[in-house]
């Protein structure tokens, strides 16, 4: 596996890690600064914000209010209401951004990059593909088949 180089997260890489009481996703969920914490929707049981260190433009995260490190610990509603709002996403970074198609995924676990669950919105394009999948001149050749 090649490794993903992103420029623009390199403060995020360097900067101190520092352990706080409360996780990160559960601040910003608890925080009336929207603004200031790129919060661009909030429903009842999970809200959306746009990544601070994104893999290209119109990055976005949907972050249910209650810090689980999988699915498993939301309700029904909980994970209902936490696909509702990343199709609601989806169609407003369609509307505004007009991308070719989205990569949207779920990290979990700490190997797989984070330790909760929100869902990640990458927006990406014939031109400039997602960099967190490989551009087409480096995708293997389609298999002709007889």
């Amino acid at each position: 596996m090649e490794a993903l180089h992103a420029p623009l997260r390199i403060q995020y890489i360097l900067s101190p890690n520092l352990a706080p009481k409360k996780g990160l996703f559960t601040r910003i969920g608890q925080s009336n600064h929207d603004e200031a914490n790129l919060v661009i929707a909030r429903e009842r049981s999970c809200y959306a914000l746009l990544n601070s260190y994104p893999y290209t433009g119109g990055h976005l995260m949907v972050v249910p209010y209650k810090e689980v490190p999988d699915l498993n610990g939301l309700t029904e509603d909980e994970i209902l209401g936490l696909m509702k709002l990343t199709r609601d996403c989806q169609n407003a970074l369609a509307k505004v951004m007009k991308p070719d198609g989205f990569n949207i995924g779920i990290n979990l676990g700490k190997v797989a990059g984070a330790g909760k669950c929100p869902p990640h919105h990458v927006p990406a394009s014939e031109e400039s593909p997602c960099s967190c999948a490989p551009a087409p001149a480096a995708r293997p050749p389609r298999s002709k088949r007889t």
